[in-house]
């Protein structure tokens, strides 16, 4: 196996350093690994916290493309509005920063951009939560109420990368319609 030995410069801190990319012929466009003097710096695993931060981006995606009709639309669920699935957001009727409601479908519906930022307005919220009662029952809606309260899930690394590959599985499919 040959080892190629590219420099590049650096500029760290004010100064120029030389760093050198150390490959093997075979795997020249895909480097992980970096050699600056004598540190050697490789690429680390995503944080489980940034997969889960995709994975909800992702399934925002998901739920928005289940939404969309034949020509790719959607409608907001707070106001009516009606815009194609790129341009609304998937809005969470319990804010994602409510870890266990963060790749939760049933938590997530499209929403117009305007609708998702006035969320702390109480006809906005009030309109979402009509649509949740009609869509899942009153019971459904108090029983997620009540899981707020719950402490904080642990999301496992591999759980998370097996939701993701199942949710861009599906986005493939469902965007095979547009095309």
């Amino acid at each position: 196996m040959l080892t190629i030995v590219m420099p590049m410069t650096m500029v760290t801190a004010g100064c120029t350093k030389v760093a050198r990319c150390v490959s093997t012929q075979t795997d020249l466009l895909s480097t992980r690994s970096w050699r600056i003097g004598s540190i050697t710096k490789t690429s680390k695993k995503p944080s489980v916290s940034k997969l889960v931060e995709k994975a909800a981006t992702d399934l925002q995606r998901l739920v928005r493309l289940k939404a969309a009709d034949a020509v790719g639309f959607c409608e907001c669920v707070s106001c009516g509005a009606r815009n194609h699935f790129t341009k609304m957001d998937g809005g969470h009727f319990f804010s994602r920063t409510h870890l266990r409601f963060k790749l939760y479908e049933e938590n997530i519906h499209p929403q117009c951009k305007r609708c998702n930022m006035m969320m702390s307005d109480a006809k906005v919220h009030e309109r979402y939560r009509c649509y949740m009662i009609d869509m899942y029952g009153e019971k459904r809606v108090l029983a997620m109420h009540r899981l707020l309260n719950w402490s904080k899930p642990k999301f496992k690394r591999d759980a998370v990368l097996e939701l993701r590959k199942d949710i861009k599985r599906q986005i493939k499919e469902l965007e095979e319609r547009y095309e």
